[in-house]
């Protein structure tokens, strides 16, 4: 368990964890739409 005690788990209230999960959650989906629409930005935009 030694390389799960940097993130502090038990000293979190659970909504704090339940909003971070959420975050995660939301850049998961970014993600997936990013890579399901890569044409959809140009290359000429970066």
């Amino acid at each position: 368990m030694d390389e799960y005690t940097d993130l502090n788990i038990d000293k979190k209230p659970k909504e704090t964890l339940l909003s971070e999960i959420n975050s995660y959650k939301k850049e998961i989906e970014n993600n997936k739409i990013l890579l399901e629409k890569p044409n959809k930005y140009s290359e000429d935009e970066f």
